[in-house]
């Protein structure tokens, strides 16, 4: 069944890691919207994270099984935007003691400059009423073959998808 996570479908949702406000893709709950940002940043429906690792938690409201977990990720080199390095996942049943269901590591090149997007999907069998989404930085700082070198990068998320 899958199922773009919606806030009517979920007790709540919390964005541990707070996204910069010029890029808030319309506000707390912009990850679980259903709203897709496509290849432009400029849109407002993504939210930016400069020189941070991004931590989200989702509550289902119930332990409920899960089969795949993506966050839909955008990359615009020439504005500092890169896909996030790595993606990890946790899941509890309890908020509190979180499991580690796996990773994805991003495998698309980090030196395109065209604008692109791209879902993470970490594929698994388990459940859970808590998810955890890690999403790490492509880089610390800006590599000194880019204009920005030794800048902080962004990472962009629109939208979280569990099936």
């Amino acid at each position: 069944f899958p199922v773009t996570i919606s806030t009517h479908y979920m007790d709540y949702y919390i964005s541990v890691t707070e996204y910069n406000n010029p890029y808030n893709g319309g506000g707390r709950d912009a990850l679980v919207d259903g709203v897709r940002g496509g290849d432009d940043f400029r849109t407002g429906s993504w939210q930016g994270w400069q020189g941070k690792t991004v931590e989200t938690v989702l509550d289902l409201g119930a332990v409920k099984p899960i089969t795949s977990i993506s966050v839909s990720v955008l990359q615009e080199a020439k504005s500092w935007i890169w896909f996030p390095a790595k993606m990890e996942v946790l899941v509890s049943d309890d908020g509190n003691k979180f499991t580690p269901a796996g990773y994805v590591l991003n495998e698309k090149p980090l030196d395109t400059m065209e604008s692109q997007t791209n879902e993470m999907t970490k594929t698994m069998r388990g459940q859970g009423r808590y998810v955890k989404i890690i999403l790490y930085q492509a880089f610390e700082k800006i590599p000194d073959w880019h204009l920005g070198a030794g800048g902080k990068p962004w990472i962009f998320a629109d939208e979280i998808i569990i099936r």
